[in-house]
């Protein structure tokens, strides 16, 4: 099919407004009609056209691969590879161009054809043209413009490209009618597509949020004693820490104020969102004056977060909802995976958030074994902080940490923990100095969370790994919460003791991991402005490439037209070259379009009449009969060629009057 003239220099030029890389597009536009000022064209080899295309390939899908990576959002990343298609396939359009035969081997299109070897040489040559005006469309459309303008555009480079070829005969009128139905139809059909993708995403989270996330839910409300103690078994880094001061730090996460059966329930704890401030700046609470930066990871885009005591604010932190609880639980949720923000910390932790009643009771069947423990620790009398420090001592000195529960074969209750076992994890001792306190007049919580003490030197920063879950009690003291660890010191060294030998080689992999998902976030690198960049100088690289190649090839001609050298090589190789380059020599030229078979017979030529006549017949029976061409008989016709052309030279012998 023709292409008609300009048509890819418009096709650039709509998908540079399109995707916003009109300046991109010029560049692009003015290298792909350059051909028609410039009049050197280039002999290149099938294997030219054949890496050109492999390299536009290999880098087309390598771009694929490094969008996918560096966005948050792989089809992100997909869809910003088709928009610069034209800029990576534009090296073998150029190459077409530019080359002698303005065609490209199929051979450098399908692999197929290259299995062919030297077979595949005298295979057609087709012309990229129209693929690659199809190719701007595509990536226009990747490009999202969203405009009435954008369908028009399309509408009318399509007819532009299809016009040549509506069929000899057809009536121009039943051409335009049927494309003016063909694009009512496509445009009622988008519509419906559109609709159809909005439904089905519609009942897609439907289906999600009743079978999914309802039934592993990231925002319980309860903890039972003894999950946290399963966690201790892992190695596994969670959070890392950057910022933060030497030192231990609690990392609260959540809060509970109601205990029965063994496990802790929120109750008057209903989640209200934060207030935004900007693009991703969360208030939590007046004041805070240090700052450190958390960075995890986030099922399915939510969860709670593991805070500093008193924090008041979270910054760069990209969730598209952020809530509190009066128990101070953070939740979030429409996020990434991995999440990376600052906390500013350092308020009056609990202000304005006072106890509740649920803060003071004790089950009524525990209340005997837990006054004894209190009598126990002598913190029945004294200002508050006064009897905390008492409880918190008393289990310093007369418990044992452990997490090996499994081997005591008896009951786990708080009550067999005070009265007889003496020993447990840090599960057991929050919730016996909770029940104490309250026992004691001192409203308290069950607070879980991590305790953030190990430093690596490979991050240099501090890591939270799964077994440093840890809880605490959170007692009310002179109007504001106070942390009261009761479990005994100690129990850090004591776990990190028992780390697996090949700890090292799996933090390797994590602090990997983590490096490559921040650089995926855009933090280091990821930008788009980056990466486009990088494209325009690989494409820059192709094209100097080609014009070394141009410059390097042995075979460059210049030529008068656009196929002039093409011309001249099917000149050199007929038979009738030795007779035509005489007829040329006197001054006897064929004119343009006329068959060789007449021209020679109609040659002023009396005296040769006949032999000219008899030679054309035979060259045109070996041109167009497929059992009479064969070398020999190509020789033969070259041979009487050139016998013709010696007679030409002679002069005709003239009968002399007696």
């Amino acid at each position: 099919m023709t292409t008609p003239p300009f048509l890819v220099a418009f096709g650039l030029l709509f998908w540079g407004w399109a995707s916003g890389l009109l300046w991109v597009a010029m560049g692009l536009a003015l290298a792909a009609e350059s051909p028609r000022l410039v009049r050197a064209r280039w002999a290149f080899e099938r294997r030219d056209y054949e890496r050109v295309a492999d390299l536009c390939s290999v880098g087309f899908l390598s771009f694929i691969v490094w969008r996918w990576l560096a966005l948050r959002h792989g089809a992100e990343g997909m869809l910003e590879a088709l928009v610069w298609m034209p800029v990576l396939f534009f090296a073998l359009l150029l190459l077409q161009r530019y080359g002698a035969t303005g065609k490209v081997p199929l051979s450098a299109l399908f692999w197929s054809m290259r299995r062919l070897g030297p077979a595949a040489a005298n295979r057609p040559l087709a012309s990229v043209d129209q693929g690659y005006f199809a190719l701007c469309l595509l990536s226009a459309a990747c490009a999202n413009p969203r405009s009435p303008i954008f369908f028009a555009a399309a509408a009318v480079l399509s007819a532009w490209a299809l016009w040549p070829a509506r069929g000899a005969g057809r009536r121009p009128v039943v051409w335009a009618v049927a494309f003016g139905a063909a694009l009512a139809l496509g445009w009622g059909l988008q519509l419906s597509l559109v609709a159809a993708q909005a439904r089905v995403e519609q009942m897609a989270l439907e289906y999600l949020r009743d079978h999914v996330f309802g039934a592993t839910d990231a925002f319980r409300a309860d903890t039972a004693i003894g999950e946290i103690g399963r966690l201790k078994l892992s190695d596994r880094i969670l959070w890392r820490i950057e910022g933060a001061a030497s030192g231990p730090l609690l990392l609260r996460e959540a809060a509970y104020n109601n205990f029965a059966s063994d496990t802790w329930f929120a109750q008057m704890a209903e989640f209200k969102p934060l207030p935004l401030e900007g693009e991703a700046s969360w208030l939590i609470a007046p004041g805070g004056h240090q700052r450190l930066r958390l960075s995890g990871s986030l099922r399915q885009g939510r969860g709670v977060l593991p805070l500093p005591p008193g924090t008041a604010r979270l910054d760069a932190l990209n969730v598209g909802k952020a809530e509190v609880n009066p128990l101070g639980a953070v939740r979030v949720s429409d996020g990434p995976e991995a999440v990376s923000f600052e906390a500013q910390w350092g308020a009056i932790e609990g202000a304005g958030h006072e106890p509740f009643p649920a803060d003071t009771t004790v089950p009524v069947r525990l209340m005997p074994v837990v006054w004894a423990a209190l009598v126990q620790a002598r913190a029945v009398e004294g200002h508050a902080r006064d009897r905390a420090s008492a409880i918190a001592g008393w289990f310093h000195r007369e418990f044992l940490y452990t997490t090996r529960l499994d081997s005591w074969g008896e009951s786990r209750s708080i009550a067999q923990f005070l009265a007889k076992d003496r020993r447990g994890h840090c599960e057991y001792f929050a919730t016996a100095a909770v029940l104490m306190l309250r026992a004691a007049g001192v409203p308290a919580r069950y607070v879980t969370g991590y305790l953030a003490e190990e430093w690596s030197d490979l991050e240099q920063a501090m890591v939270v790994r799964a077994r440093h879950g840890h809880a605490w009690a959170q007692a009310w003291i002179d109007g504001r919460w106070e942390v009261v660890d009761a479990t005994p010191p100690g129990w850090f060294e004591a776990e990190a003791a028992e780390a697996a030998r090949w700890q090292g080689a799996f933090d390797l992999l994590s602090w990997l991991r983590f490096r490559f998902e921040r650089w995926r976030a855009g933090g280091e690198g990821g930008s788009g402005g980056g990466a486009n960049a990088a494209l325009l100088a690989a494409a820059t690289l192709m094209t100097c490439w080609m014009a070394w190649r141009m410059t390097r090839s042995r075979q460059a001609v210049a030529a008068a037209g656009r196929h002039a050298k093409h011309a001249a090589r099917a000149r050199a190789s007929s038979p009738l070259d030795p007779l035509l380059q005489q007829l040329a020599a006197a001054g006897l030229e064929r004119p343009a379009g006329m068959p060789v078979r007449r021209w020679l017979t109609q040659l002023p030529l009396p005296h040769l009449q006949g032999a000219l006549g008899r030679l054309a017949a035979r060259y045109a029976r070996w041109r167009f009969d497929p059992s009479a061409r064969s070398p020999s008989e190509a020789s033969a016709i070259e041979e009487e060629a050139r016998q013709l052309a010696g007679s030409l030279r002679a002069p005709p012998s003239d009968s002399a009057d007696p």
